[in-house]
């Protein structure tokens, strides 16, 4: 298990961003769970029409990153 997530998390933002990727990890919920499914030109659009939306989403992907083992921190 990489990371257990709570309410209001994202996940799938690498694929949202990368063409023609596959996935990096999978998702099982554990609760009953409620998601909002968002289609990649649909986040792209959010993103471009939201700036401070795109600079959360980057800011998000660097600090996962950083605490991964293996890449930035070590």
């Amino acid at each position: 298990m990489l990371a257990r997530l709570g309410p209001a998390t994202t996940f799938g933002e690498m694929a949202l961003l990368l063409e023609n990727t596959h996935r990096t990890a999978d998702v099982t919920a554990l609760e009953d769970t409620s998601c909002l499914v968002v289609t990649q030109w649909e986040f792209r659009s959010l993103l471009a029409a939201h700036p401070d939306t795109a600079l959360a989403v980057m800011t998000e992907l660097a600090r996962r990153l950083q605490s991964t083992p293996g890449t930035l921190s070590e």
